[in-house]
């Protein structure tokens, strides 16, 4: 199996919006503070 990582972009907010409902049972972030980290944090996310 081959894995390649990128930067994730905001038509990734969905995907990622769904894997903090099913990994996180409590403390998780929200639509918006995922949104901001993709779109206006100084901050690095990636997706593989």
């Amino acid at each position: 199996m081959t894995c390649s990582l990128r930067a994730a972009t905001v038509t990734d907010l969905d995907a990622l919006c769904h894997l903090e409902a099913i990994c996180f049972d409590g403390d998780r972030f929200t639509r918006r503070q995922l949104a901001y980290l993709l779109a206006r944090a100084n901050a690095y996310t990636h997706v593989a």
